[in-house]
């Protein structure tokens, strides 16, 4: 039960979010937009339409109630539209001067939504749209990193941020796998072989928010021809060169940790095998995120609770890195951790978790993050 919400289960609660976004649904299957968080970028509604269609499919699995099965094609039909991918390629995440594919996390949000989707048997297709996708983003074989795209699919540059790197590797594992793809699960298993030198961490263990700089010669290259191309100053040398910056990354690679977790915690499910799990930098990492320090950083940092959803993030990662034998945990502290996310920011009078956050629509369109939690 969820503390404060008497009788209330995680399921229940998922479904009372679900009932109230019934309603938010316009015809054409899209759900509200929101901001991207503290980022402030004005997205498109095709993010949330990405999370709710989750949460829908999921409702309708829990509850057997057809209106959540209705919503879900809806929700899918919008995402499939040329509103949602006007060039054929990738998708319209954000309108501004930034990527207006939000980079690689945002293409990995929708083409999750597009796992579900295609793993309930919504529609046909859905196979081909994913690999199209996928493979249109450039995979770099010497740095272990994609590339993200625009929406006319043209490269832009390699994306050195790790939790969009995890992310779109989490994203492409399942999508392989599901398919047999041979060459997408090469690109994973790729990644994966080279993901502890691509990691740093800080003294805690929190995963720092950009990428190492490599250390075999023919990554290095690759990665200041790349660095280079975009003219950029890369990230751990502008640490050096403007330390004023470091609170500004501290507060990311905080704010961001848990984000990191899942991507990797879908990674461990997909690839439970692999050696990177037993590394000490994975370890020391899900280490820090169980401690009573991560806890009370995370509480008051402006990624935290009120836009990346710890609360439903940690207990999915000590879940997934237990049942392969990497960390251990209990049912009291998984549920400190939901509790807190319901506590702070679920509003009773709209149904929803829209309290104490500065983008509502996107904060209650995370809600599909306690699916992967929630036992039905």
């Amino acid at each position: 039960m969820i503390e404060g919400h008497r009788g209330s289960s995680l399921s229940e609660m998922i479904l009372l979010g679900a009932e109230r976004a019934l309603s938010q649904q316009k015809a054409n299957g899209c759900m509200p937009a929101g901001r991207n968080g503290p980022w402030d970028d004005p997205d498109t509604p095709v993010r949330n339409t990405s999370h709710w269609l989750i949460t829908f499919i999921k409702s309708y699995e829990m509850s057997g109630q057809e209106r959540y099965r209705t919503a879900s094609k809806s929700a899918l039909a919008y995402l499939l539209s040329s509103e949602a991918r006007p060039e054929g390629v990738a998708w319209h995440h954000r309108d501004s001067s930034k990527s207006k594919t939000n980079g690689l996390v945002g293409q990995a949000w929708t083409i999750e939504a597009l796992w579900y989707a295609l793993e309930a048997g919504l529609g046909d297709g859905l196979e081909s749209v994913l690999r199209n996708v996928i493979t249109a983003h450039p995979f770099n074989p010497h740095l272990a990193a994609w590339e993200y795209i625009e929406l006319d699919g043209s490269s832009q540059r390699t994306m050195f941020t790790m939790n969009q790197q995890i992310w779109f590797a989490a994203m492409v594992s399942r999508v392989a796998n599901s398919l047999s793809d041979t060459e997408l699960q090469h690109r994973v298993r790729t990644f994966l072989d080279h993901l502890e030198e691509k990691i740093s961490l800080t003294d805690e263990g929190a995963i720092y928010h950009y990428q190492s700089v490599p250390t075999q010669p023919r990554a290095i290259a690759s990665y200041i021809l790349a660095n280079t191309k975009q003219r950029r100053i890369p990230k751990p040398v502008l640490q050096l060169i403007r330390p004023e910056n470091r609170e500004v990354v501290r507060e990311r690679t905080i704010g961001y940790h848990s984000f990191c977790l899942t991507g990797l915690a879908i990674l461990a499910e997909e690839n439970p095998d692999h050696a990177i799990w037993e590394s000490e930098k994975i370890q020391k990492s899900i280490a820090f995120s169980k401690s009573d320090e991560y806890f009370s950083e995370i509480s008051d940092n402006r990624f935290g609770f009120q836009y990346n959803v710890p609360g439903f993030e940690i207990p999915y990662c000590i879940r997934v890195f237990s049942d392969i034998g990497v960390t251990d945990g209990s049912v009291v502290e998984t549920q400190k951790w939901i509790n807190e996310q319901f506590n702070r920011h679920w509003d009773r009078d709209s149904q929803s978790l829209t309290r104490n956050t500065v983008d509502p629509q996107t904060l209650s369109a995370r809600l599909y993050e306690a699916t992967r939690i929630a036992l039905f």
